[in-house]
């Protein structure tokens, strides 16, 4: 019985997956080429409940290349992780993905807190006047997906983009910024944004800034600070009012 039902998560897990890649607008053929050698079957999984927040979760190991061996979620309750990913990384990674699981559940209060703490928005649509080469080689994030447009002070807009229309894995990637008021594209961060934040491993999305503060202490000192105190009294059993 659990095999099948292994077998029968795991052909809904790609379906998702496939299904959201078809649907990134002006990207799709590029992200299909970044995922040509990707298996994401699911080879066990172990459903745990979270004892600080509370919440049910499913941690699904995967092949290894299944998006190129990157731990995501797919769900609101399911983390893949690859069968091959390092013991002493897990810890940290799992705390990561939980984030993400709860950015799923509760999308409305995590932007409310992006926009009042950071001055960050985040969108669905595609930007007015964004240059269509950004917009196809936008690479597509299963974690960010929802609302995968983040913009900065109403101005700057964040993107992870391929290095090339012809990229071997989702690896092959680059942070850009787009000034939507001068029209520039550039690598480097815009003024002031460095100091705000620090330094971010993931600086394309507030999803992943989120979750790299949370579960690494990752730049800046006093946003992460912030961030994990309201977090913590928002989602921990202990700390809810």
């Amino acid at each position: 019985m659990l095999y099948y039902l292994a077998v029968i998560t795991s052909i809904l897990v790609i379906i998702l997956l496939v299904s959201s890649i078809m649907n990134v607008s002006g990207a799709d053929e590029v992200n299909r080429k970044a995922r040509v050698n990707n298996k994401c079957d699911i080879k066990k999984q172990i459903s745990l409940t979270d004892p600080k927040t509370g919440i049910d979760y499913i941690i699904a190991f995967c092949d290894n290349t299944c998006e190129n061996g990157f731990p995501h979620t797919v769900n609101e309750t399911t983390m893949m992780i690859p069968e091959g990913y390092s013991k002493d990384r897990l810890p940290a990674t799992i705390e990561h993905e939980k984030v993400h699981l709860l950015q799923r559940k509760s999308p409305d209060l995590w932007e409310g807190w992006y926009k009042l703490l950071w001055s960050y928005t985040i969108q669905a649509n595609v930007p007015k006047g964004m240059p269509a080469e950004l917009i196809e080689r936008r690479r597509y994030n299963p974690d960010t997906e929802d609302k995968p447009f983040a913009c900065w002070r109403g101005r700057y807009w964040s993107l992870s983009i391929y290095t090339s229309k012809n990229p071997g894995s989702i690896a092959e990637v680059r942070t850009v910024w787009w000034d939507q008021e001068t029209g520039r594209v550039s690598e480097e961060t815009p003024p002031e944004w460095a100091d705000f934040f620090g330094q971010q491993p993931q600086n394309e999305h507030p999803h992943e800034m989120a979750a790299q503060m949370i579960a690494n202490g990752a730049g800046n000192k006093n946003r992460s600070q912030d961030l994990v105190a309201i977090y913590e009294k928002h989602f921990y059993l202990n700390d809810r009012k």
